[in-house]
């Protein structure tokens, strides 16, 4: 199917490079009601610079007059599809453009915690050789369980102690991987599976 997309390449204000540390993947369809928290969410990192791909699966609501709203924001990079593609589309392509050293994801019905840019920075600074890492996250007030051994890949799939949106990845580990578009349901659970098992 046939996109339009506007993409900033020349990414230099307050403080950002040409190159981000951090790129936030965006999926959304039909997220009129909720995009804006999880921008915003994303807009309250610092620490580091990053970039804020959305990807608009094909909305037929207000989705793209709520994202108009940033427009001038130069972080803010908007790609449409043309027709439905799904979220493993969305994820793969905003994939395809980030630039930064590391990707995370976010559900447009989601946002991060005040506290999300400390902990990532926290993360990979104790531990700068990894290519993963994997943070908790909340439900209705609920805190994500914690895994009991060092077998991530099967503790993710027996208590989903993380979830597409708590996963940080190196972008370069990356190469080779991408999320299943024959699945609508259950794809993001079976990416980061294949990944912990590398």
């Amino acid at each position: 199917a046939k996109i339009r997309y506007r993409y900033q390449r020349d990414v230099d204000v307050m403080g950002l490079c040409a190159t981000p540390f951090l790129s936030i993947v965006i999926p959304c369809h039909n997220a009129g009601a909720k995009i804006s928290r999880a921008i915003e969410s994303c807009l309250r990192l610092r620490d580091f610079s990053f970039e804020i791909i959305v990807v608009d699966d094909a909305s037929t609501d207000d989705t793209q007059t709520k994202l108009s709203s940033y427009v001038d924001d130069r972080r803010l990079n908007v790609t449409k599809f043309e027709g439905n593609q799904g979220a493993s589309s969305a994820r793969n392509f905003g994939v395809s453009i980030a630039r930064g050293e590391f990707i995370i994801f976010l559900d447009a019905d989601d946002y991060f915690l005040e506290n999300a840019s400390r902990d990532f920075y926290a993360a990979i600074e104790e531990n700068p050789h990894l290519d993963l890492y994997c943070f908790g996250y909340m439900i209705n007030g609920k805190k994500s369980p914690k895994p009991d051994s060092s077998a991530l890949h099967l503790e993710f799939i027996r208590k989903k102690f993380s979830n597409t949106n708590t996963f940080l990845v190196r972008r370069k580990a990356l190469n080779g991987h991408s999320f299943e578009k024959k699945y609508r349901v259950g794809e993001d659970t079976l990416f980061w599976f294949k990944l912990l098992l590398v």
